[in-house]
């Protein structure tokens, strides 16, 4: 039988939906609930970043629109936003690091890798979770895609 831990809990949103019903998730159901929340956090648009810790109502990565992608510190200071952003509203990725990568397939689009560790049953398993951003905002990045 597996065992589930706290931090492998369906967050409350996915407990109110139609397949909730506040069960625990095993490794696969874990990443792919992070999945969706980071998709989520990515396709949510919030506003100039205080300097202070983030609160719900900063929920999401500011517009990005106006970054430069071909532009190496650009795509460095959305790195580091979307790290923040991470960090704050998606607990179950440890350790978030996030590189921003232009696009060759279009100079609006870029490519986030964004690394970390998923804990469940008190141990960390290395995982990368590969997104492509562009003006209709994040979607997931096929296997070959992401590295």
């Amino acid at each position: 039988m597996v065992q589930h831990s706290a931090a492998a809990r369906l967050p409350l949103l996915e407990r109110l939906g139609r397949d909730g019903h506040g069960r625990a998730l095993d490794r696969d159901g874990l990443r792919d609930s992070v999945g969706r929340e980071l998709l989520r956090l990515l396709n949510t648009r919030s506003g100039p970043r205080p300097t202070g810790a983030l609160s719900v109502i900063d929920y999401g990565v500011p517009d990005w629109s106006s970054c430069y992608t071909a532009d190496f510190e650009d795509r460095q200071r959305l790195a580091r936003v979307i790290e923040a952003a991470v960090r704050a509203f998606e607990p179950r990725l440890r350790a978030p690091r996030a590189e921003v990568l232009a696009d060759p397939g279009g100079m609006r689009r870029l490519r986030v890798l964004l690394h970390g560790a998923l804990w469940d049953d008190g141990a960390g398993s290395a995982i990368t979770y590969g997104l492509a951003l562009d003006g209709a905002g994040a979607a997931p990045l096929g296997p070959a895609e992401g590295a």
